[in-house]
């Protein structure tokens, strides 16, 4: 972080994520993918969206975890 707007999210230490949802700062959702398969790295491209911060969510069964991301 700073990414150019494509980055890998790593979920290897979460039990069960099921969504990923990138919200600008407007509060617009621009991404969200379920994660059906389970996958351990998640390959994200939102360099389309321009330059700013987002914020990313991970919904891992009833809990939520939120983390900023800056593109450059």
């Amino acid at each position: 972080n700073p990414s150019n707007g494509i980055f890998n999210i790593d979920l290897t230490n979460l039990n069960n994520c099921s969504l990923i949802e990138i919200y600008n700062l407007l509060g617009e959702k621009i991404y969200s993918s379920s994660n059906s398969t389970q996958q351990a790295t998640n390959k994200i491209d939102i360099s389309k969206n321009g330059k700013g911060i987002y914020f990313v969510e991970i919904y891992d069964g009833e809990k939520v975890s939120t983390e900023k991301i800056v593109i450059e």
